[in-house]
């Protein structure tokens, strides 16, 4: 499975509305739209009517998911992975020396959610929200 680009490389002015990006990246406006709706990606900016414009970054960010969609990833599993590179990009190293890699937790609480240990779940679901963002540790 592809590695997410540098998407923060490209421009992030609001320039393209929904129709431009759904004929570029050949993924329907209903579906981008509902992919804004429950996992906050993309996030095009709105014009003062409302309307929805998005940037490079978010073209490329709709590319992306569809790739990874068309390979049979399901897309709230593509959007942590996304959600995951672009939070580790962001994020000043020195802020999380000490805590582990949000993708070995994640990897952690599938095997206790798997193998049905409550327990250890919890514990993991506590450190993960102790570490990170709600909105990341939700998706």
């Amino acid at each position: 499975m592809a590695q997410p680009p540098a998407f923060t490389q490209l421009s992030t002015s609001p320039v393209f509305n929904t129709k431009a990006v759904a004929r570029e990246t050949g993924v329907p406006a209903d579906t981008f739209r509902a992919w804004e709706r429950r996992y906050g990606v993309p996030r095009p900016q709105r014009t003062p009517g409302g309307h929805r414009l998005y940037s490079e970054q978010d073209i490329a960010i709709i590319r992306w998911l569809r790739d990874r969609t068309d390979e049979g990833v399901n897309i709230s599993h593509a959007v942590m992975l996304l959600t995951d590179t672009l939070d580790t990009s962001a994020t000043d190293p020195s802020l999380n020396t000490d805590s582990r890699a949000f993708h070995l937790l994640v990897g952690e609480l599938t095997q206790a959610l798997t193998e049905f240990d409550l327990q250890r779940a919890e514990r993991l679901l506590g450190e993960a929200f102790s570490l990170y963002p709600f909105e990341q540790v939700l998706i």
